[in-house]
């Protein structure tokens, strides 16, 4: 059986396209082994990713908490909107903020901050001191993020630079969080608020890597 011209030429022409690369081969082996081998890159790496992932009860269930505990769908929405408000406002002056901490004082500050919110979140705070730690967003958050892309300029080559941004997304917003979404899971049906104290302690894994980075650099 013969198939008519046209489709013959479709055919033809579909043969001739050059086959997409494997993924493997897209990325750069030896870039890759250099940002491994880069061992303050690494442990910012390590840092950005815990902290981010502390953020794992409070993205899961604060709102749900919240209603339990008598606030009004329409307040968590605000306390929600000023997190994001105050992270915002942190990007505004992201230059300044880099200038004054440089990446190793902001990524503490993230670590530091995280530590003090997850760990007063714990007893079930309302009214100002709710909205205090809603503030304190803008460090959890927004100053790990300046931490890691800071870093990233400090040290990588600007060749590289989109492979470690890439490495940074796939471990803190990727691996890391998905595990600090389970590990939030299991911990909030077993003990509720409490679970906080765990993110409390992922944070401090940052402050680590911080206090290592700086001795590392004064090395």
């Amino acid at each position: 059986m013969f198939l008519p011209r046209a489709t013959n030429r479709s055919v033809a022409s579909r043969e001739r396209e050059p086959r997409s690369a494997p993924v493997s081969k897209l990325i750069d082996r030896e870039s890759l082994r250099a940002l491994v081998a880069d061992r303050t890159l690494v442990l910012f790496l390590v840092g950005a990713s815990a902290i981010q992932a502390s953020h794992a009860v409070y993205y899961a269930f604060s709102a749900v908490h919240w209603m339990k505990l008598g606030i009004g769908s329409d307040v968590v929405g605000i306390l929600w909107s000023l997190g994001v408000v105050a992270e915002i406002l942190l990007f505004a002056v992201s230059g300044r903020a880099v200038r004054m901490f440089g990446a190793t004082g902001l990524l503490a500050v993230g670590a530091i901050a995280g530590m003090v919110r997850w760990g007063v979140m714990a007893f079930d705070p309302t009214g100002l001191g709710l909205v205090a730690l809603q503030i304190l967003h803008a460090a959890t958050f927004g100053a790990t993020h300046l931490a890691a892309m800071s870093i990233i300029s400090e040290r990588v080559p600007e060749a590289r630079s989109g492979l470690a941004q890439a490495l940074f997304a796939t471990f803190t917003s990727g691996v890391a969080m998905a595990g600090g979404l389970y590990a939030a899971g299991v911990l909030y049906g077993w003990v509720g608020a409490t679970s906080y104290w765990a993110m409390s302690g992922l944070a401090a894994i940052g402050l680590l890597a911080a206090a290592l980075s700086r001795w590392r650099d004064r090395r």
